[in-house]
């Protein structure tokens, strides 16, 4: 099934020793077709059990795709009537019930965040 998706395993040495067995459970993968020029070896630092993994990847040619995500609202009469509603059901005592002393500023920015939430 890796191979479906041009992906190699690049791991043929064992991973992990622990007295007189040792296993390779450490896998790595990568597609061996765009990544030719490459590099791998453990990293023996004798502080655990596993062995580190160094993976060196030389004239990578990465390009970056230019990805955007573009949302668009459509906006009929059934939408609009929709957000009439939503604006209708939701809860403005927040914004308008309030009678002390409260500066206008934060009234305001209730007032859009829920606006927005909703839009």
């Amino acid at each position: 099934m890796l191979l479906t998706y041009n992906l190699s395993v690049i791991v043929y040495f064992p991973t992990r020793s622990q007295g007189h067995s040792s296993t390779a459970i450490d896998n790595i993968f990568i597609d061996t077709y765009k990544f030719i020029n490459f590099t791998f070896s453990p990293l023996y630092k004798g502080l655990s059990d596993h062995d580190a993994q160094l993976l060196k990847i030389n004239d990578a040619d990465l390009q970056l795709q230019n990805c955007h995500i573009y949302t668009i609202r459509n906006i009929n009469n059934y939408s609009i009537e929709e957000f009439k509603t939503w604006l209708n059901y939701e809860s403005w005592d927040s914004t308008f019930g309030y009678n002390g002393n409260i500066d206008i500023d934060i009234l305001f920015n209730l007032f859009l965040s829920n606006y927005l939430r909703i839009y």
